[in-house]
This record gives structure tokens, C-alpha cells and sequence, in this order.
């Protein structure tokens, strides 16, 4: 997952059979059909437009994806979340991510996280990490926008994430009908499961429906590093005063199923 494709915790029987695959080459990368997705979503940030999304980790992006769009210039935030995954084993995590997000400039995002997993094999523990997401140009009539991104979440399964994505809004009558993005990824493992890494594409899509509300959905090729491909779908709101909900279903690739994402943004200062 990134922004991170959010990185999710594993249990160690997991990872040695993860590992032993790596090493025979068992793990292959493919492209996912589009799946039967369904819920809802209700989130967003202090920002009422197509910018004002969130990954699993941060705010910046689509429900697993970074887009391309900026978060407005001088705006402090605080957003959680948590949700889970089922690997193959049946076996079930929980992950509670929390951000405290800055934009210094219209184009420059950092974000400080905390990543507290709890898992059935291991005690309860917490990775530290940092997002920065650069936008290089913004959207426009004649051009899409485009952003780099990069996600560090020490020790954790994603351990490193890095992507480029272009962004475009559709606009009709001055009003917006959709919000496309295309991006590549790139991730690596952390050490203890042996600094594997890959390459791959996602592709997203935000549909308006209504003022404050957004229909919106992903995926992205399966990584060899992945179970499953990165996909999610769900609804977004955004309230004027700058609050942010979350109800989803997720997988950022370690799990089976899509699993149920929540979350919760507050401003600090806009």
C-alpha cells in the first residue's frame, strides 16, 4: 500500500512463508480485474474539493493512493484511523495509524506518523515514519497536475514506498464530473523480511456526488510482494468546517478480502 500503500503489520508464519516464496520466485506479479467492490465512505479533510482526500495513512490521496492534487498552503491537521486485514491463514490484524499533517507551501506536504499494529503472534507494537508528497505542477484546464510521493514507516512490512501520479479534473459547466489519476509505484520490504522490492501501476477515479460528497474507487497491479492487488472503493465527505469521517472497505495487498476502513481528521489550524 502506499502512503503509502499502507503498510500493514504480519504474522510471523506469514512472513517465513512469505519469504520462502520470495526465494523460489513463487509470488508473481498480475493485473487485477476490477472486482465487485462495494461501500461507503464518509471522509475528508478541512478542504471542500477533489484534494481533499486521504490515503490509509495520511491526507494527500485517494483511500490507498497518492494523487497528485495539493492540500491548501498553512493548514495543520490531525487524522486516525484504523482498520484490518485477513491473510490467506484466516488470520486477522488491526492497524490504528494516526498523522499529524503541515502543508508549508501550496505545493509541499509532510506528515508525521505513527503506525500502532496489534497482532495475534507479536505484542502490541508502534513503526514511526514521516510522508512527503511534492506537487511539480498543478492541475489545470490544458494539463494534468503531477506530484511525487515517498512514505518511510520503520520496520513495518512496506517499509519504504515511493510513487509518481498525474491527476486530472473533468470539469463541465464549470463544475466538476470526475477526477482521474494514474501513478507508479515502487515498495520495499523492511529487513527483517528481506528487502524485497516492486514495481507497479493504480489507477483512480472521483466521482461527485453531491457538494460535499464523493463516490470514489482503485486498484493497482498485484505486487510480488502483495497477496492481492491494492483496491478500494467507497464514498468520501468533506464538511465545510473541516472535519473528516471515514466508513470504507479496503485492501492495500496483504489481505484477502476488503476489509473495513475507518477515519477521522481534525483541523488544528487552516
Amino acid at each position: 500500500m502506499f502512503v503509502t500503500d499502507a503498510p500493514f503489520g504480519r504474522w510471523r508464519t506469514e512472513r517465513s512463508r512469505r519469504a520462502a516464496a520470495f526465494r523460489s520466485g513463487g509470488m508473481s506479479r498480475r493485473v487485477p480485474g476490477i472486482g465487485a467492490f462495494a461501500l461507503m465512505l464518509a471522509a475528508l479533510l478541512p478542504f471542500a474539493s477533489s484534494a481533499g482526500a486521504q490515503t490509509a495513512y495520511a491526507p494527500g490521496g485517494l483511500f490507498i493512493h497518492p494523487t497528485a492534487f495539493a492540500l491548501p498552503e498553512h493548514q495543520l491537521s490531525l487524522y486516525a484511523a484504523a482498520f484490518t486485514w485477513r491473510s490467506p491463514g484466516e488470520t486477522e490484524s488491526t492497524q490504528f495509524p494516526v498523522a499529524l499533517t503541515y502543508t508549508p507551501t501550496g505545493r509541499l506536504q509532510v506528515s508525521a506518523l505513527a503506525l500502532y499494529h496489534n497482532e495475534a503472534d507479536e505484542p502490541p507494537h508502534t513503526h514511526i515514519g514521516a510522508f512527503l508528497k511534492y506537487q511539480i505542477a498543478p492541475d489545470s484546464r490544458s494539463s494534468p497536475a503531477l506530484a511525487i510521493a515517498g512514505t518511510y514507516t520503520g520496520r513495518d512490512h512496506f517499509e519504504t514506498a515511493l510513487s509518481a501520479t498525474s491527476s486530472h479534473a473533468f470539469r463541465s459547466g464549470g463544475r466538476r464530473i470526475v477526477a482521474l489519476h494514474v501513478g507508479l509505484k515502487w515498495l520495499r520490504t523492511a529487513d527483517k523480511e528481506g528487502n524485497q522490492s516492486d514495481i507497479g501501476g493504480f489507477i483512480g477515479a472521483q466521482v461527485p456526488l453531491g457538494r460535499n460528497w464523493d463516490l470514489v474507487g482503485e486498484t493497482s497491479t498485484r505486487l510480488k510482494i502483495d497477496f492481492a492487488s491494492a483496491t478500494a472503493f467507497g464514498v468520501m465527505y468533506h464538511s465545510r468546517r473541516g472535519t473528516l469521517l471515514t466508513f470504507a472497505l479496503l485492501n492495500d495487498g496483504l489481505s484477502q478480502p476488503l476489509r473495513p476502513f475507518f477515519g477521522v481528521g481534525l483541523p488544528l489550524r487552516r
